[in-house]
């Protein structure tokens, strides 16, 4: 899902205790599970 160069920078934050927040579609294709897009009464 991520690119060599997202992951090698994500690594990098984590390796150095850096706080991050992943925003826009990266973070809804990370967070999405089947059906969980499917709106639910």
């Amino acid at each position: 899902m991520f690119s060599s160069d997202c992951k090698e920078l994500l690594s990098a934050f984590n390796e150095h205790g850096v706080k991050y927040l992943i925003v826009g579609g990266y973070a809804v294709a990370a967070s999405m599970t089947p059906g969980a897009a499917a709106w639910k009464p």
